[in-house]
């Protein structure tokens, strides 16, 4: 099975600078699953600000990686910002939860081709 996303956004912003690709590929890696449980928490209390705000600042990122999850995620930020469906949300972050755990495993795999220095 392929991968969910590509690097050809990233790899092209970083224009072939591999310490540049290495910094962006771990400030994602890092970032994401704390990112996601804030999101999870925030849905959980009924904080739709808060989740707005964390999707927000997943969602040009995700557009770079061009990730399958990106309309879904795109959807569940319109759903909280506008507060629509809101009984919904938990469930689809833990859906894009579940893809991000996925996905960086084969992200930090990618890392290794990019060195730090």
């Amino acid at each position: 099975m392929g991968k969910k996303y590509t690097l050809d956004g990233i790899l092209n912003l970083c224009n072939g600078n591999g310490k540049f690709m290495n910094e962006f590929l771990s400030l994602f890696i890092e970032t994401t699953p704390d990112y996601m449980q804030e999101a999870i928490k925030a849905a959980t209390s009924g904080n739709w600000g808060e989740v707005t705000s964390i999707l927000h600042k997943l969602k040009p990122t995700v557009e770079m990686f061009a990730m399958e999850i990106t309309p879904f995620l795109k959807n569940t930020h319109e759903q909280a910002r506008d507060r629509i469906d809101t009984d919904q949300i938990p469930g689809k972050l833990e859906t894009i939860n579940a893809f991000f755990t996925e996905v960086l495993v084969d992200l930090k795999k990618d890392l290794e081709q990019y060195p730090k220095e």
